[in-house]
């Protein structure tokens, strides 16, 4: 005879539905102990504790003959104490009466010194007084012990075999939650995360760099505008849009970017230090397996040195531009592989046809000599050489046309792409004249 005290929702009943299964028989033991051990991995310790020989070496022969159970004994509760630091044993099995301590004592003492390793009690029937103070106690399961040890036994390794199961799959969940939390704490970018009320319920070590709030300190309070980096932006935040608390994205954020249930922005504050910071943020929703909201996650990139670098770059091309705009002479710039990246309207006029269609042809291919301009060109480019009025026929839509060839290197990275400067000027045909006018810079 069983009884069940329930002192988890992990575990709901004693007894299995096993008609449908296939028990693997061991030899010696009767059926009602063959438990099927396909669902079970790994191996199950078991600590007993009876201070009768007799009954710790039957308890003890009987679990371990089921291949997955392994034990270790103690003839008393003063002994089975000092067992309490030992993270093998996954279930306490106790007798009820022992001399010293008994096993509700020895339980109410595993108890107030916080272990909850699951405990079955054994004691003799008619001792209902007993399952209520273990259950008082924090016992998980009472057995009673009985003439016929089989049936007794037999319940016992059923009992064993839902813990383990129970165990197991505890485990495995507390693992999938620390290699996730693993995984969120080591994400290059600041990342937080908010349940639906807006407190924050993951906090990264990136984030913590970022605001100087630690994880403990942010943790179960709802986020607030003053632990973010722009501090300014006390309108609102992103990730009140994606948690529908808001229908716009507030000012100063700017969208980058919209799809269902993520927002992409952007950010420029100016610090402390009058320097301007942008960042961008990704806030994207949390969502059960179901479906339903549940939160939302945020991810704030610095990109202050990639705005930096760009709004350079548009600088230096729009220097490119204006240079090669204003100069009077047909000027026409070439990249490293001696593509034309630039030309101004004087040399449109030279060559006789626009700008956007001169663009991106390969500029030896505009002269019948193009074999010749290609190998001066890659010298002036890695040599630091310079041609000076060499003569060449211009292949245009009119004919060939005779002009005079100016090249010299682009140094430096002013003008980022640009590696050669070159001017085309007309003059009368008189000749290719090429060869005597390419010289060190």
């Amino acid at each position: 005879m069983i009884t069940n005290i329930p002192q988890s929702d992990t575990i709901t009943t004693l007894h299995s539905d096993q008609s449908s299964q296939t028990p693997a028989f061991h030899p010696d033991l009767p059926p009602e102990l063959s438990l099927p051990l396909s669902n079970l991995s790994g191996v199950c310790t078991v600590l007993v504790v009876d201070d009768e020989p007799l009954f710790l070496d039957l308890t003890r022969r009987y679990l371990e003959r089921i291949g997955y159970i392994q034990t270790i004994c103690c003839n008393s509760a003063v002994e089975a104490c000092s067992k309490i630091h030992d993270p093998e044993i996954d279930v306490i099995v106790s007798d009820y009466d022992m001399p010293g301590m008994n096993g509700i004592q020895y339980l109410s003492w595993l108890r107030e010194s916080g272990c909850h390793i699951p405990f079955i009690l054994c004691t003799g029937r008619g001792r209902e007084e007993v399952v209520i103070e273990a259950l008082n106690c924090g016992a998980s399961y009472y057995i009673g012990k009985g003439c016929d040890p089989k049936p007794m036994y037999a319940e016992l390794c059923n009992v064993i075999r839902q813990i383990s199961s129970n165990i197991r799959s505890e485990k495995a969940i507390r693992e999938k939650e620390h290699l996730i939390g693993s995984i969120f704490q080591h994400l290059p970018d600041p990342t937080y995360a908010v349940d639906l009320s807006g407190k924050v319920i993951a906090w990264n070590r990136a984030m913590e760099e970022l605001t100087g709030i630690s994880r403990l300190q942010a943790e179960g309070t709802n986020i607030n505008h003053s632990s973010l980096p722009y501090i300014h932006a006390q309108t609102g935040l992103p990730i009140e849009m994606v948690l529908g608390l808001r229908v716009d994205l507030p000012d100063p954020f700017v969208l980058l970017l919209q799809t269902p249930g993520m927002v992409m922005s952007e950010i420029s504050v100016v610090n402390e230090d009058l320097n301007t910071a942008v960042y961008w943020v990704k806030t994207t929703s949390l969502r059960s397996e179901s479906g339903y909201l549940i939160g939302a996650i945020e991810t704030i990139r610095d990109v202050t040195s990639e705005k930096k670098t760009e709004h350079d770059l548009r600088a230096k091309s729009q220097y490119h531009r204006s240079l090669v705009e204003t100069h009077i002479d047909p000027l026409i710039t070439l990249d490293e592989d001696l593509v034309i990246s630039d030309l101004n309207l004087a040399a449109e006029e030279v060559i006789g046809d626009l700008r956007e269609n001169i663009m991106g042809t390969p500029f030896p291919h505009l002269f019948q000599e193009s074999n010749f301009v290609g190998k001066a060109c890659t010298r002036i480019m890695h040599q630091s050489m310079q041609i000076r009025d060499v003569s060449l026929g211009l292949i245009t839509k009119e004919g060939i046309k005779q002009v005079l060839l100016f090249a010299v290197p682009c140094t430096g990275d002013l003008l980022p792409g640009v590696r050669i400067f070159v001017e085309l000027h007309e003059k009368p045909f008189s000749g290719t004249g090429r060869g005597d006018s390419v010289s060190g810079s």
